[in-house]
């Protein structure tokens, strides 16, 4: 039976591309990442990222969350001219700025 992905982290993590980097806040205040954000399934509401072990020898470790568990996304927009469907750095606009000095 499929769950219902809710809320903003679930439809965030349905718009990346495959091989972004991410850094994720739980509800529980845990973060995760830097990651690599490697798929996001719509069925299970559950993101799989790819983050490196820092211990010796370098191994990867595979996370999954659930997005209904996830307070936060952070992420760097696509560069510039890089293809994709995601709205790049310069053409995030959220309106006019004030002058507040």
């Amino acid at each position: 039976m499929a769950q219902k992905c809710d809320g903003s982290a679930c439809f965030i993590l349905s718009t990346l591309l495959p091989g972004t980097v991410v850094t994720i806040v739980g509800k529980s205040g845990h973060m995760y990442g830097p990651a690599t954000f490697a798929f996001f399934d719509p069925q299970s509401c559950v993101v799989t990222l790819l983050e490196e072990d820092m211990t010796t020898p370098i191994s990867t470790i595979i996370l999954q969350l659930g997005c209904n568990d996830i307070e936060s996304v952070s992420y760097s927009p696509e560069i510039p001219g890089g293809g994709g469907d995601r709205p790049t750095a310069s053409t995030l606009v959220f309106g006019e700025q004030e002058d507040r000095f």
